[in-house]
């Protein structure tokens, strides 16, 4: 009899501190829960709804182009991704910077066969066109742009940048004015504030958005759906309406006064 009672006890006690720890996980799970809510209500109320889905949709929209920019470019979404940043912090547009690259890539290519407009440019900046035609856009960006920095003359840089990024050249400029080492602080930054997209965060980006074009097709073609549908209907309610209009009227003040009462 003591045996059994001493085993009852045991197994109540180990249901009791089992009892605890669930509860504990349940009151840290409870807690984590309100502290994530209180941030998102906070963040909601800052921005607002419509705000908030505005957000994610600019990020949306920012992830899916340099998914779709690194695939033309051949270069990483990661340093698409920090470039934009390096763009907006020297006050020139992502567009300006991309295209830019765009004009660099096919003129250092040209340069390395002989020709095209860069091949002096780059020559007068000391550069070796056939080596940099090997380098990442983005390298080939660093080094063109401590190239820049042994020019002296404002007036020449802006002539050599005119020659490597055509219209994008002047604004380029403003982009490399510290060199390849205030680029890559830039880019350290980017990473600091967790701005760096791997390919698979770019790659998840820009599908979520393709989905929501496809949801606004639907929804377009649901509407045409119901246009074509209902459009005989509601002709036949109009032609209805227009040939016995007393007849409406009287129904809704019938049923007016039936509400009403």
């Amino acid at each position: 009899m003591a045996t059994t009672t001493a085993r009852y006890e045991f197994v109540l006690g180990a249901k009791n501190k089992t009892g605890g720890a669930f509860s504990a996980v349940s009151r840290g799970l409870t807690s984590l829960r309100k502290n994530m809510l209180s941030a998102t209500s906070a963040i909601t109320g800052l921005v607002g709804v419509a705000g908030m889905g505005a957000l994610i949709k600019s990020s949306l929209d920012a992830g899916d182009k340099i998914q779709k920019l690194s695939i033309r470019l051949g270069v990483s979404t990661e340093a698409l991704s920090q470039y934009k940043h390096v763009a907006e912090l020297s006050g020139i547009t992502f567009e300006t910077m991309s295209m830019g690259w765009q004009r660099q890539t096919r003129r250092i290519a040209e340069a390395a066969e002989g020709m095209g407009e860069a091949k002096g440019a780059l020559r007068e900046l000391g550069l070796n066109a056939a080596a940099l035609k090997t380098q990442a856009p983005e390298k080939q960006f660093e080094i063109l742009a401590d190239a820049f920095g042994n020019v002296d003359s404002q007036a020449d840089k802006v002539r050599l940048a005119m020659k490597i990024w055509d219209s994008e050249g002047v604004s380029m400029l403003q982009a490399i004015e510290g060199g390849s080492a205030g680029l890559k602080s830039m880019r350290q930054e980017a990473d600091d504030l967790n701005l760096t997209l791997t390919k698979d965060q770019a790659n998840a980006m820009a599908e979520a958005n393709d989905n929501i074009t496809r949801m606004k097709a639907n929804f377009t073609s649901f509407g045409n759906t119901l246009a074509v549908e209902l459009g005989p209907a509601i002709a036949a309610v109009t032609k209805w309406l227009g040939e016995n209009m007393p007849i409406a009227v009287a129904v809704a003040k019938l049923v007016w006064l039936d509400l009403a009462s």
